[in-house]
């Protein structure tokens, strides 16, 4: 499903701020009924509007919380964008959002939070304590704390203190460790391990000792390496660089599609020679027949 502004007006010229503030309105609008995919105009004009879109994205949020009707691809695009405009006095609502989800949404809030520097980083160890709250939510909190503090020594050292204590707290009480527990605990020795300070490596084996480590998540053997040798975590994509990439991901599904309804409508397939059937004037080979091979494919091979 795609999504368009009613009226088609996408980022025009407005006269003043009011009007520069309703159509920055009226674009994050299109993202309560959007689909996995939305026009890159949209997104453009919501980047585009800087600050002017920030309250109507936390409103997205804010309706989405309570229950008045959000797709969840639309609240995902909410959450990225408002992490992409960068607005510190968002973390409050994203903050509230990952109180509110326990499934991979989280992810995506968390490398929200985590543009949001230095605010979220309180805020988010505050949710790494909260032993009312999921592994997963626990994680993201964990995640999100790490993203906001990369780069600046003291608030790296905040962290790393708050983590030491939570898995302290979890040896301490290691009988009664719930696997949920044991599941914070292993993601807990990954943002240490991910930190690199040799100092903490006792800590980390007194916690696998203890049985408070999901070794599934990552084992001792694991850990030692990255506190070794330095290992580079794998991160997920930079939203700047997401939203830069986004017109090119979005023009590659069209041509899926593209390529899906001329096979469904059983149009001849051309010889990779030929042109191409798209009208191009493009060799066949040279044009669409990559993406006919892939979305001709089951989908269970592509």
């Amino acid at each position: 499903m795609l999504c368009v502004e009613e009226g088609g007006a996408v980022g025009r010229d407005v006269p003043d701020e009011r009007d520069r503030i309703e159509a920055a309105s009226r674009l994050v609008g299109t993202l309560y009924t959007c689909g996995e995919w939305v026009l890159p105009a949209v997104i453009e004009g919501i980047i585009a509007s800087g600050e002017l879109a920030i309250e109507s994205l936390e409103e997205l949020i804010r309706s989405d919380i309570e229950g008045k009707g959000v797709t969840y691809s639309g609240l995902i695009f909410a959450v990225r964008l408002l992490g992409r405009l960068g607005s510190e006095g968002s973390v409050p609502v994203l903050i509230d959002l990952l109180r509110h989800y326990d499934e991979y949404i989280l992810d995506d809030i968390a490398r929200a939070l985590g543009t949001l520097r230095p605010s979220a980083v309180e805020p988010s160890l505050a949710l790494v304590a909260d032993r009312e709250l999921s592994w997963y939510q626990r994680g993201a909190a964990i995640e999100a704390a790490m993203e906001a503090a990369r780069g600046d020594v003291a608030l790296v050292e905040r962290v790393r203190t708050a983590l030491k204590a939570e898995l302290e707290a979890l040896i301490s009480r290691s009988a009664e460790v719930t696997e949920d527990e044991e599941a914070v605990g292993a993601q807990i020795v990954s943002a240490l391990a991910d930190l690199g300070n040799l100092e903490d490596w006792p800590l980390v084996e007194a916690a696998y000792d203890a049985g408070v480590v999901e070794d599934e998540y990552i084992d001792r053997e694991t850990s030692e390496g990255v506190f070794s040798n330095g290992l580079e975590p794998i991160r997920p994509m930079p939203l700047v660089e997401y939203f830069d990439t986004y017109p090119k991901q979005y023009a590659a599904y069209v041509a899926q599609i593209d390529t899906l309804l001329r096979i469904a409508k059983n149009i001849p397939i051309p010889g990779r020679n030929d042109p191409c059937w798209c009208g191009s004037g493009k060799k066949y080979k040279q044009c669409h027949w990559a993406d006919d091979q892939v979305a001709s494919r089951p989908l269970w091979q592509a």
